[in-house]
């Protein structure tokens, strides 16, 4: 038997050992195992009509989520607690992807820039706790000087389109 915070190896995606639930799936189609996430409707062009989040992150300051940016006009980061409005600028931390830009924001500041990106790489949040670390192509290239909030947290992600490929979490523990 695996212990906590392994995973298992199946084709190209790392699974942790259970499976990610969501809530607020409205205008999304969310996989069976909750590691895809796609737009599938509401208005085009708005942001408040695709926002899932899940509870997953909620048991602390320690976490490590890997994912991809399938398509454009679209964010997936970390969000209070308190965070339940639809609006993805308020995510603690995020990656936002914009054409071929990615961008890191973090409490709200834009700290992080690149262009063109190369769409099959992952993204990747860190926290030990007390420092956060986005990597962006298994490369370090951002280190918080903002400490993670003791506020338990939850993955959440939003789409501006009302379609396309979405995100795929390759990754969490």
């Amino acid at each position: 038997m695996l212990g906590l915070g392994l995973g298992v190896n199946m084709s190209n995606k790392i699974y942790s050992l259970l499976p990610i639930n969501w809530n607020n799936t409205t205008n999304t189609t969310v996989s069976n195992d909750g590691y895809l996430i796609q737009p599938s409707g509401g208005t085009d062009a708005v942001w408040t009509d695709r926002n899932p989040y899940s509870d997953n992150l909620s048991s602390g300051l320690v976490f490590d989520i890997k994912f991809k940016l399938l398509q454009d006009a679209c964010s997936m980061g970390i969000a209070l607690s308190t965070d339940n409005d639809a609006n993805p600028f308020n995510m603690y931390c995020r990656f936002y992807r914009t054409g071929i830009t990615i961008q890191i924001y973090e409490a709200g500041v834009q700290v992080y820039v690149d262009s063109p990106i190369d769409l099959t790489k992952e993204c990747r949040i860190v926290s030990n706790g007390t420092i956060m670390y986005y990597y962006y192509n298994s490369a370090l290239v951002y280190t918080s000087l903002v400490a993670p909030d003791s506020s338990n947290k939850k993955i959440k992600c939003s789409f501006l389109n009302n379609s396309g490929n979405g995100i795929l979490i390759t990754n969490l523990s």
